[in-house]
């Protein structure tokens, strides 16, 4: 008789930790178009904030101009770029391991019979 509840008390609860699992904002799928999308826009701002650097280091080697710290400016750029960098490296070593293409030896054709 006892063995009733703590059942119905055991599935209840088994039921409520999947569908919190599933409501987890930290729980992430990879193949959600929106996810994939989000990290095409992520590097395209990591390669912005590169060029942006690349820019300010050029335009400080062409003139000095009077009360412009471009040193300031590169140096508030770098935070971005590193947490960028943190972001996108495991889902570019991801998408290294999901893109591998054989070098050619397994498709070369076998000579048999000449």
């Amino acid at each position: 008789m006892r063995a009733l509840p703590l059942c119905i008390a055991a599935i209840v609860a088994a039921l409520f930790t999947g569908s919190a699992l599933a409501a987890d904002p930290y729980l992430i799928d990879q193949r959600d178009p929106e996810y994939q999308k989000s990290f095409e826009h992520l590097a395209r701002a990591s390669q912005a904030l590169s060029a942006a650097r690349k820019e300010l280091e050029q335009a400080q080697a062409a003139y000095q101009l009077p009360g412009l710290n471009l040193r300031q400016m590169l140096e508030q750029l770098r935070p971005m770029e590193d947490t960028m960098t943190v972001l996108l490296t495991p889902e570019k070593k991801r998408m290294a391991h999901q893109t591998l293409v054989p070098d050619g030896l397994f498709f070369t054709p076998i000579q048999s019979g000449e």
